[in-house]
């Protein structure tokens, strides 16, 4: 799904994706406001969703030491 690059709209692009689409089960994000963007949707709809980042930001650590589900795939 494309979620732009604009962070004021990611989430709602994100959740219109995640809803139109209730099968999805993983989501991979690219950059820390996207990673960010996306996790705010997942957290908002209460979805069950594996999500990965490639980033090591600080908001990507704290949702990551929170439990939030957004686990770090930077390395294999």
């Amino acid at each position: 799904m494309d979620s732009s690059n604009d962070p004021a709209t990611i989430p709602t692009r994100a959740a219109a994706g995640l809803q139109a689409n209730p099968d999805v089960d993983a989501v991979l994000s690219v950059g820390p406001h996207v990673c960010v963007g996306v996790q705010q949707a997942i957290d908002e709809l209460g979805m069950s969703v594996h999500h990965s980042c490639f980033d090591l930001s600080p908001p990507v650590m704290d949702m990551i030491n929170s439990g939030k589900g957004c686990s770090n795939n930077q390395w294999p």
